[in-house]
């Protein structure tokens, strides 16, 4: 029944996706919004719906975790979604522009600076920082595109996940009992405003 609810919520998406948007390229703001909205947020709610459901009606799952378990599977899927599919659609299908290469080497170190003392300050001690990881996510969108936007949410949410498992970060000192839920919906918002950014900034350059 659960996979059952996966494949139904993947082939909802799919519709949506195709029906309010031109292609899944993420080229644009508009496609960028109606994947982050129908295919992950929305969409999302089906497969978790549909196996909480389920293990509630087969007694597997007594019914005080009914909320807190399709809440867990909900944000799990929709982080997921945003990981993966912009990072393979991406990277196999746009490609290297030679112009920027130059930049490269001294902005990536700023960049890479900037992650780690972020990371170290937000994940590693206790200083309610990771809001900071916006502004780097929104640099890495206007400088790097879609590619560097990708790779550093990828790089955010591992980092944030196994740091916080660990119990380490102000997301523990603050919500000792439900970190790991507030940090996935955190890193959902940035992942969001990143390849937004980073969208508008690919219909700048088409225009020009």
């Amino acid at each position: 029944v659960v996979s059952l609810g996966s494949l139904i919520q993947g082939l909802v998406a799919w519709y949506v996706i195709h029906r309010f948007s031109s292609a899944i390229l993420l080229k644009s703001a508009k496609d960028v919004l109606v994947f982050l909205l129908g295919g992950g947020i929305v969409t999302c709610m089906i497969a978790s719906t549909i196996g909480v459901t389920a293990l509630y009606y087969h007694g597997v799952l007594p019914g005080e975790y009914v909320f807190s378990t399709w809440l867990t599977f909900w944000l799990g899927d929709t982080l997921g979604v945003y990981i993966i599919t912009p990072f393979l659609i991406v990277w196999s299908m746009a490609k290297w522009k030679k112009g920027g290469v130059k930049l490269w080497s001294l902005e990536a170190a700023f960049m890479a600076v900037g992650f780690l003392a972020i990371t170290w300050i937000s994940l590693v001690k206790t200083y309610p920082l990771a809001d900071l990881f916006i502004p780097l996510s929104v640099w890495v969108a206007y400088r790097c595109g879609m590619h560097g936007t990708v790779l550093l949410n990828i790089a955010i949410a591992l980092t944030s996940t196994i740091l916080t498992s660990f119990g380490y970060g102000c997301l523990v000192a603050y919500f000792p009992d439900s970190a790991m839920l507030v940090l996935v919906g955190f890193v959902e918002i940035i992942i969001g405003t990143a390849l937004i950014v980073a969208a508008m900034i690919n219909e700048r350059v088409d225009v020009r």
